[in-house]
């Protein structure tokens, strides 16, 4: 079975809280998250935690060792550690990182790609 994981997340200027949304689109349903976080996130927190969350809500309602997951994502930073062409440098990254590695065994497949803006935008509206 097909699913595609879209996700991104950011964070408020001044405040820090993060926030996320997350897409799963399973053939033609498409079902749309949206979350908040505490404060003192960076946005590539919030991108790991949202991505985070919608791995565990996939693991819940699916046989993920049945599901070949496509994830998609803005983000290039998440991008390049998930698909291993960067070292992670900061420790509150690698420990997101190593989360998503450990959730993502439990596919059959996955593959993670970058997707422009505008897509990413248009995947992630309700």
């Amino acid at each position: 079975m097909r699913i595609t994981l879209a996700f991104d997340g950011g964070s408020h200027d001044g405040t820090g809280s993060g926030f996320g949304s997350y897409a799963i689109v399973k053939g033609a349903k498409r079902t749309v998250t949206r979350i908040e976080f505490g404060g003192g996130m960076t946005s590539h927190e919030a991108g790991y935690d949202t991505l985070i969350m919608g791995l565990k809500t996939l693991i819940r309602q699916e046989r993920p060792a049945e599901v070949a997951l496509e994830i998609q994502t803005a983000n290039q930073f998440i991008v390049n550690q998930v698909n291993g062409r960067t070292d992670q440098l900061d420790a509150r990254m690698q420990n997101r990182r190593d989360q998503v590695a450990s959730l993502l065994q439990q596919f059959a497949s996955y593959n993670m790609i970058r997707v422009s803006p505008d897509r990413s935008a248009q995947m992630l509206t309700a």
